[in-house]
């Protein structure tokens, strides 16, 4: 209803929205990884960037599953995780 507080109905359910995250990095050998998370489940999006301007995606991931970047090992990267929405 309009103009009313949702916490105080009895029966309004709500989804309260969690950012994705980045969990448990670590730096192999073999270049940067770190496991993909969100409370909602679904798919995210993983982008790179080597300066904060312009992103790439490299991949789409389960929630859960670990990310891989095998490119990183010689170059500053900047990782963002987000979720995927797809058309």
């Amino acid at each position: 209803m309009m103009g009313h507080d949702a916490s105080r109905a009895a029966n309004a359910s709500a989804i309260l929205p969690s950012a994705p995250r980045m969990l448990a990095p670590t730096a192999p050998p073999t270049g940067f990884s770190f496991k993909v998370a969100s409370p909602l489940g679904g798919f995210l999006k993983v982008e790179a960037s080597p300066h904060l301007g312009g992103w790439t995606v490299l991949g789409t991931y389960r929630s859960s599953e670990v990310f891989l970047d095998t490119s990183s090992r010689d170059n500053s990267r900047f990782y963002r995780v987000r979720p995927f929405h797809a058309p």
